[in-house]
Formats: C-alpha cells, sequence, structure tokens
C-alpha cells in the first residue's frame, strides 16, 4: 500500500511538471540526490550527500554536486514546539553549460513619451551561438533556521541563509555570430573565442516552508517559497516547491518534489524540476 501511493505520487508531479514544461518552453530536468544524516549528539548532527541533476528536457547531465555539512540546535522551548536551529555547508558542483543561443537586436528607439518606436523584431539582427562548456562551482552557505510546530500534524520554518559561490574559470569555447542578409536569412558573418572567467556570487536566501502530517499515513506533503536576493549585484532567484516525504521507518525516508525555478542571472536554467532523494538517520 505504501509503495503504490508513493509510486502514483510520484508519477502525477512527473506528468504535470513534464506537460506544463512543454506548454511554456521553460527547460525541464531531473534531479535524484542520496543524503546520510549522523546525529552526534541531541541537537547535533552532521551529514553528507551526493545529487545529479539533468536538462535540456533531461536529455543531458547538467550537474554532479557533493556536499557536506553540520547543524547546531541553539535553542529549544520546553514543549519542544519552536526550535532555532544553525548549519554550516559546502558544495562541491561539477556543473555543465548546454549550447547557447542569444538573439542580437541593434539599439532601440523609443519616441518622446519613451514608447518603443516599431516592434523588437524591427531591431532584430541575428543571433550568437556558444558552444557548451564545463566548469567547476564551489558553494558555501551559513544558515539559521526558525521551526515552530503548533500541533502533531503541521510545521512551519522559515531559513535565512547567507551563500557564497565561486565559479572557477573555463577554457575558452568558440562563438558564432549569425547575422541577416538582405532576404532576412541568417549566414555566419565571424566566428570568434569567448573566455569564461571566474566569478565570485554572494546570495541572501530565505525559505518558507509548510509541512503537513497525514493521520495515521507515513506521508508529509510540504510546500516551499524560496527567493535569492544578490549582494552587491543584482540578482534575483526565486524557487516554488512542492512534494510528498514518505517515511519508511525511523531510519529511511523517501521524497519526491516539484519545483519551479526562474532567475535573472544565468547560474541555473529557468524552468521545471522533478526530483527524487533518499535519506537514512542514524
Amino acid at each position: 500500500m505504501r509503495k503504490n501511493i508513493l509510486l502514483i505520487t510520484t508519477a502525477l508531479l512527473l506528468c504535470s511538471a513534464n506537460a506544463v514544461a512543454q506548454d511554456d518552453g521553460d527547460d525541464f530536468g531531473g534531479e535524484l540526490s542520496v543524503e546520510v544524516e549522523k546525529k552526534i549528539k541531541p541537537g547535533l548532527s552532521v551529514e553528507a550527500g551526493i545529487a545529479f541533476r539533468s536538462q535540456d528536457d533531461s536529455k543531458d547531465m547538467e550537474r554532479f554536486m557533493a556536499s557536506i555539512g553540520v547543524s547546531y540546535r541553539l535553542f529549544q522551548t520546553r514543549d519542544k514546539k519552536f526550535n532555532i536551529k544553525s548549519s554550516l555547508g559546502f558544495d562541491f558542483i561539477l556543473q555543465q553549460k548546454l549550447k547557447d543561443c542569444s538573439k542580437k537586436y541593434d539599439d532601440f528607439a523609443y519616441d518622446a513619451s519613451g514608447a518603443l518606436v516599431g516592434t523588437e523584431e524591427d531591431y532584430y539582427k541575428g543571433y550568437n551561438v556558444e558552444e557548451r562548456f564545463k566548469r567547476n562551482r564551489y558553494r558555501g552557505n551559513l544558515a539559521v533556521s526558525f521551526n515552530y510546530k503548533p500541533s502533531k500534524r503541521w510545521s512551519f520554518s522559515l531559513k535565512e541563509t547567507l551563500q557564497y559561490n565561486h565559479y572557477a574559470s573555463a577554457d575558452s569555447i568558440n562563438r558564432y555570430k549569425y547575422r541577416l542578409n538582405d532576404d532576412d536569412e541568417p549566414y555566419l558573418k565571424e566566428t570568434d573565442k569567448k573566455y569564461i572567467e571566474a566569478k565570485n556570487r554572494w546570495i541572501l536566501r530565505n525559505k518558507f516552508t509548510v509541512e503537513y502530517n497525514i493521520k495515521g499515513l507515513p506521508l508529509n506533503p510540504f510546500a516551499s517559497v524560496d527567493f535569492g536576493v544578490g549582494l552587491g549585484k543584482s540578482t534575483f532567484k526565486q524557487k516554488y516547491t512542492a512534494g510528498l516525504d514518505f517515511n519508511i521507518d525511523k531510519q529511511n525516508r523517501l521524497t519526491t518534489w516539484y519545483r519551479f525555478s526562474h532567475e535573472n542571472d544565468d547560474d541555473d536554467p529557468n524552468g521545471h524540476l522533478v526530483g527524487l532523494s533518499y535519506k537514512f538517520q542514524f
């Protein structure tokens, strides 16, 4: 019975996410992950995990990630309904950026009222194609979470995370510049090299999660909203997640989830992601 519920839920999430991805043109991918958590003493634990993620409608592997971290409970009320936890973590990510095609336009012209003269297509002059490349990414996380459980069924949490990302440089890649001829047909104008420089990003993330325990079943549906704002750079990230925890027993847990992501940077592809993770606690 429990296995059937999990399989049905996973199938529904996969089908709905895939349908939405095909409708709006955003990318669609999948993620598989495994985590292990060891409790050192009450309130203190360490954990490690690995994850694989695909993109481009799940046809290509986008990243491999290995993570390690430690968490410590700073405060807890006597009735254990409210607690504050801190965590420190590090992630190593081997990321692959797929071939990118970006449109190119002439400078737009605006009238006195600020409205665009004509349409964007009137200024369209071609596109650039960049080859795929791989780069290493190193990420550090320092977080504080506030957790409140008013009843046996409901729980709420707010997590504030300061995240540092270092993107290593990569080998130069070929870039092909296509422009339009007099018949508005694209032709290869020139080929050049683009050097992928190293970069650093500081992100402040805010994540709110609500979870519900279904009475009589080992199932905990949950939903979360995650916003990230760049420090020193106009970076904005947002993630919306819905999922289901399946508690096999006290030590083993399976989680299936669906997520929609959007950001104004090129760090991660926008679109839809379906995941399945396994966690072992001891």
